[in-house]
């Protein structure tokens, strides 16, 4: 009875954790924290946009880039 229960809850945190990659894919950059660029110094040769995200501020969360690439579930108009 109690590994039905675990396998339960196993299975509903995968089933929310993929619902919330399909609701929001994109992460706060963990370089830059979602600025979009970087102030590691002073200088201004240091300055400009980050190298990780491209000065976007965000990036993809681990998974997502596979529902990404999967076509969508529902029917299209074309």
């Amino acid at each position: 009875m109690g590994y039905y229960v675990i396998l339960a809850v196993v299975v509903a945190a995968y089933g929310w954790w993929r619902l919330s990659l399909r609701l929001w894919p994109y992460a706060p950059c963990r370089w830059c924290r979602g600025r979009k660029g970087n102030s590691l110094g002073s200088s201004k040769g240091r300055w400009g946009e980050c190298w990780r995200c491209d000065g976007k501020g965000k990036r993809l969360r681990w998974g997502a880039h596979e529902l990404a690439m999967r076509p969508s579930s529902g029917f299209s108009l074309s």
